[in-house]
């Protein structure tokens, strides 16, 4: 038999608020984090202290610390401190969640948990490059992607995908989007067209068609259009799932993620660079227009 703890606060989740774990710092905003406590001990935990902090490399670069109260046995709560934070420098930030209790607790072993997310000078992603399986449309003509919202003005210039093995000779290209209303709109520019065959798996990168394409604040749609001559399998994974971020066309009938409960993400990424220009989110650019 196996006896419970009588103190035992354990953590765990822990999560920041921003949906993209790989920002380019032209986009970064102020970061919540949550952290998810249980007491897995038989008894009450009358206080539970929660300290989270962030590091790049050696350097600690946030600390904050939030405090729960009475929490009964097998009971959660979360610990959200009211201090949001901003990075402000390229780099991985570790973060870490630490807990402690105001009695001995019974299993130390339990008392934190990390995750990281990345700063850097041009990638927008929606997933951490840990693949766990892939999504096509069958052998079909259409559209793979998702949205990506810029809180400030930026310069789109490539955009980037992951293959597993797709089925057979195919042609793909990047895709922008116009993005409102929660309704993908005009087409914006393209990528260069590439031939793909069934032994592609890793990532490719295809730069915007012509010119690189400014783009003012506000949400986009960015994925990959293929041909029907193959099935293109796109690299899939779980984490940061938002409501409403992912997208598919097959031939003309657009259809969220959401539609085929589809919790996850797309792994494509977006590349940005020195905005010269803004270009408005419902304008098209005639250049690329199919």
């Amino acid at each position: 038999m196996v006896r419970l703890p009588d103190y035992d606060a354990a953590v765990v989740e822990v999560s920041y608020s921003t949906p993209y774990p790989i920002v380019p710092l032209s986009q970064v905003q102020p970061m919540s984090f949550q952290t998810k406590i249980q007491n897995v001990g038989v008894d009450t935990l009358s206080i539970v202290s929660v300290e989270m902090q962030a590091n790049v490399g050696v350097s600690q670069v946030f600390i904050a610390t939030d405090t729960l109260s009475n929490l009964l046995p097998l009971a959660n709560a979360t610990a959200a401190p009211a201090l949001p934070f901003t990075p402000s420098q390229t780099g991985v930030y570790d973060f870490t969640a630490l807990t402690s209790i105001d009695s001995v607790d019974g299993n130390p072993l339990n008392n934190s948990a990390e995750l990281s997310f990345e700063v850097n000078d041009s990638v927008y992603a929606r997933d951490q490059g840990n693949p766990v399986g892939f999504r096509n449309l069958g052998a079909n003509s259409g559209f793979m992607g998702q949205t990506f919202k810029l809180l400030a003005p930026d310069t789109l210039t490539s955009i980037s995908f992951y293959l597993d093995q797709p089925s057979g000779q195919d042609s793909l290209r990047g895709a922008v989007y116009a993005f409102a209303n929660s309704t993908p709109g005009a087409l914006l520019a393209m990528t260069d067209v590439v031939a793909v065959s069934g032994s592609a798996t890793g990532w490719m990168t295809l730069g915007i068609d012509g010119i690189d394409l400014p783009l003012g604040t506000g949400t986009y749609l960015i994925g990959v259009e293929e041909t029907s001559a193959g099935e293109l399998n796109l690299g899939w994974t779980a984490n940061k799932y938002s409501a409403g971020a992912v997208w598919h066309r097959v031939e003309s009938s657009w259809a969220s993620g959401d539609a085929l409960d589809l919790k996850g993400v797309y792994m494509v990424r977006a590349h940005f660079g020195t905005v010269d220009e803004i270009v408005g989110a419902a304008q098209p650019l005639e250049r690329i227009a199919p």
